[in-house]
């Protein structure tokens, strides 16, 4: 009776394994070989799809999309001059000379910004073969403004010269940058022709022909490491050859970041 009962059972198994051959075949026939050839594609495709896990409620999985990383802050060089070196500023106080940096391509002012180098020309060679690059805050509505950081540069020669600072400056709004102006040897002159041995930036009389922004050149008076600079003043219609590079410095009329949501 068992042996019989167990027949049964595997005639059964074996009926519907044929009947499920057969009706895989048909579906199989009833496809042409282009159709065979789409579906595989399909199928290989969903395989490659990252899937997360069930949800909680025990919906389907659907694909994860793909996150986009938002792209670094733009760096742009911001500058004034056209590169023309004529004079140095004459000022022997211990005047810090260079520019103020306060608006960008199509005169917008600059709003957070950082820092990361910056390209000088001295008037000349270095009286000692270095100067000092001092930054300051912006002077406000008065004639006082925050120290930032200076540094000794060494091997001036009088040429463009790019360096990087070793800590990247931020701040927002217009701030100053240049170089220390010496009264040693022949730098003691109103304005000491281009070639001669002094610290000063050299000044450009000419605004920058390609992006025009107008006259920038600037003076504070140095009070000592860590000390606000005194007595700002512009130096009328002239441009320090000294330009910054970093990020937020606006030198198109508009600047854009992508931004992944």
């Amino acid at each position: 009776m068992k042996r019989s009962i167990w027949l049964l059972v595997a005639s059964a198994a074996v009926a519907v394994c044929v009947l499920a051959g057969s009706v895989l075949a048909e579906k199989r026939a009833a496809l042409t070989p282009e159709q065979r050839q789409a579906k595989r594609i399909e199928m290989s495709t969903l395989a490659r799809v990252p899937y997360d896990r069930p949800n909680a409620s025990g919906k389907q999985a659907v694909p994860r999309p793909t996150r986009v990383p938002a792209a670094p802050p733009s760096t742009t060089a911001l500058e004034y001059d056209n590169g023309n070196s004529v004079l140095r500023s004459g000022n022997t106080g211990s005047f810090m000379v260079g520019n103020q940096f306060n608006v960008g391509g199509g005169g917008n002012p600059i709003g957070a910004w950082t820092v990361t180098g910056f390209t000088m020309q001295n008037a000349g060679p270095a009286f000692l073969g270095n100067v000092y690059v001092t930054f300051y805050g912006g002077p406000g509505a008065g004639t006082t403004a925050p120290f930032l950081t200076s540094l000794l540069i060494p091997g001036v020669t009088g040429g463009l010269q790019a360096f990087a600072l070793p800590t990247a400056l931020t701040g927002t709004g217009s701030f100053l940058g240049g170089i220390f102006n010496s009264t040693s040897g022949t730098c003691a002159v109103t304005s000491a022709p281009p070639g001669t041995p002094c610290d000063g930036v050299a000044l450009d009389t000419q605004q920058d022909s390609t992006n025009p922004l107008g006259f920038h050149a600037a003076q504070i008076q140095f009070q000592g490491f860590g000390n606000p600079g005194i007595n700002f003043g512009t130096l009328g219609n002239l441009n320090a050859i000294f330009r910054v590079v970093g990020a937020g410095l606006p030198a198109e009329l508009m600047d854009f970041s992508a931004e992944s949501k």
